[in-house]
């Protein structure tokens, strides 16, 4: 979505597909005013075929329990936003498991799933709302376990699919 004006645009924006929902206001994805060039965009990418994970510390299987969505808007600063951005993702299968709400950082070597910055703040069967701090790539995991201390989840991607 691409909004062109003289004065930066102001108020709720929401973009959906069949999978994800995300929602945030203009405010955000046009940042700072004073650097406006007169247009503001805010992009929702959706990858359909990451089925699976495999955890390399104990060599079980993990499961995306939705699809992985990479948000991008024209504001720079999108690592410690002002104010919360919201996913809302439709699972891919009914379950009575909490998931958890995680992002693809690549900060300390190939990248792992991490669940700083993210917090569930409504979950369901068949939905999750996920709440964050920055712009990434999420997705929603089940059966996976948070090192003590670290923010990482131990959990590498196959392949290296997601870039950010």
């Amino acid at each position: 979505m691409v909004r062109r004006d003289l004065t930066p645009s102001e108020g709720p924006v929401s973009l959906t597909n069949e999978n994800t929902q995300f929602d945030t206001t203009w405010e955000m994805v046009v940042g700072d005013d004073l650097n406006y060039p007169g247009f503001a965009f805010v992009v929702l990418f959706i990858y359909k075929n990451l089925d699976s994970l495999k955890d390399n510390t104990s060599h079980q299987s993990q499961q995306l329990m939705s699809s992985a969505a990479t948000v991008s808007v024209s504001n720079s600063n999108t690592t410690n936003l002002p104010q919360l951005i919201n996913l809302t993702f439709n699972h891919l299968q009914s379950s009575d498991v909490d998931p958890t709400c995680v992002y693809w950082s690549s900060e300390n070597g190939p990248g792992v799933w991490s669940g700083r910055g993210c917090t569930s703040v409504m979950s369901n069967s068949t939905h999750t709302v996920c709440s964050c701090s920055h712009l990434s790539t999420f997705a929603l995991l089940k059966g996976i376990h948070q090192k003590k201390g670290s923010g990482q989840l131990s959990l590498v991607m196959w392949g290296g699919v997601l870039w950010h």
